[in-house]
C-alpha cells in the first residue's frame, strides 16, 4: 500500500493532500476491486505514511496563508515542480 501512496503522490498535480488522495483511490479502484480489503485505506495511515517518508503536503486548498506540513520534504516538491514546468513547455 505505501508504494500506491508513494505513486500517487509522484502523480498527483499538486501537494495538497486532497489532490493527493483522490489520485490514490483512482489507482486504488484500477488495481483492486470493491471487495478486496487490501483497497481499504484512510487517510490517517496515507498521512502517516507521508510524514514518515517526509514527504511535503498541505491540508487546505483555500488558505493562502497556510504552510507545507512538513519542511523536510521540500526540495522533492520543487524537483517534481521543475519537472512539470519542464514537461508543460
Amino acid at each position: 500500500m505505501e508504494r500506491l501512496i508513494l505513486e500517487a503522490y509522484d502523480n498527483a498535480k499538486s501537494n495538497e493532500f486532497f489532490v493527493i488522495t483522490t489520485m490514490l483511490e483512482r489507482l486504488v479502484n484500477r488495481r483492486y476491486s470493491l471487495c478486496d480489503p487490501r483497497g481499504d485505506i484512510t487517510t490517517g495511515q496515507v498521512r502517516q505514511i507521508l510524514d514518515r517518508r517526509g514527504m511535503d503536503y498541505t491540508l487546505a486548498k483555500n488558505s493562502k496563508n497556510q504552510k507545507s506540513v512538513t519542511n523536510t520534504g521540500h526540495s522533492i516538491y520543487r524537483k517534481r515542480t521543475k519537472r512539470m514546468a519542464t514537461a508543460m513547455k
